[in-house]
């Protein structure tokens, strides 16, 4: 009889997302930071903790965006569900402190109500947005996005 074929070792665990220590990172550790910080800001407009604190991911003017926009929520007793799925991821420009990249997302987003019913209609876009990562103390953080188109 032939021999069982040996066991596969268990997968290696993911490597964190962030903190981005790299010093020239790649686009797939790019695509990750970002979508840990899509799934963070998701996190927080939902009304709860984000898996990674934000502040490792991005730096405080984009933070106090997302705690801006969730005070707002909170005082119309409302939060947010968020869906995004990134298409695509480019780089667009590098330099040793900064890199530029050029994303295709889907978007899907819906106002909840304090029982959790929906408020409105949801919103559902496909996004081609510019995000602009800065290297500081050694670490990549998010330090800008706008629309690329």
């Amino acid at each position: 009889p032939a021999a069982a074929p040996a066991p596969k070792p268990p997968p290696a665990p993911p490597k964190a997302a962030a903190p981005l220590a790299a010093a020239e990172p790649s686009e797939a550790e790019l695509q990750a930071l970002l979508d840990a910080w899509l799934a963070g800001k998701a996190a927080v407009l939902a009304g709860r903790e984000s898996a990674i604190p934000l502040a490792s991911m991005a730096r405080g003017n984009q933070v106090e965006r997302v705690q801006e926009e969730r005070r707002s929520d909170a005082a119309e007793g409302q939060t947010q569900r968020i869906s995004t799925t990134i298409r695509s991821l480019s780089i667009e420009d590098r330099s040793p402190r900064r890199i530029a990249v050029l994303v295709t997302l889907d978007y899907s987003d819906q106002r909840l109500d304090g029982g959790g019913q929906p408020v409105g209609q949801p919103t559902t876009l496909k996004l081609r947005n510019r995000y602009v990562f800065a290297r500081d103390n050694d670490r990549w953080l998010l330090a800008s996005f706008q629309p690329a188109d």
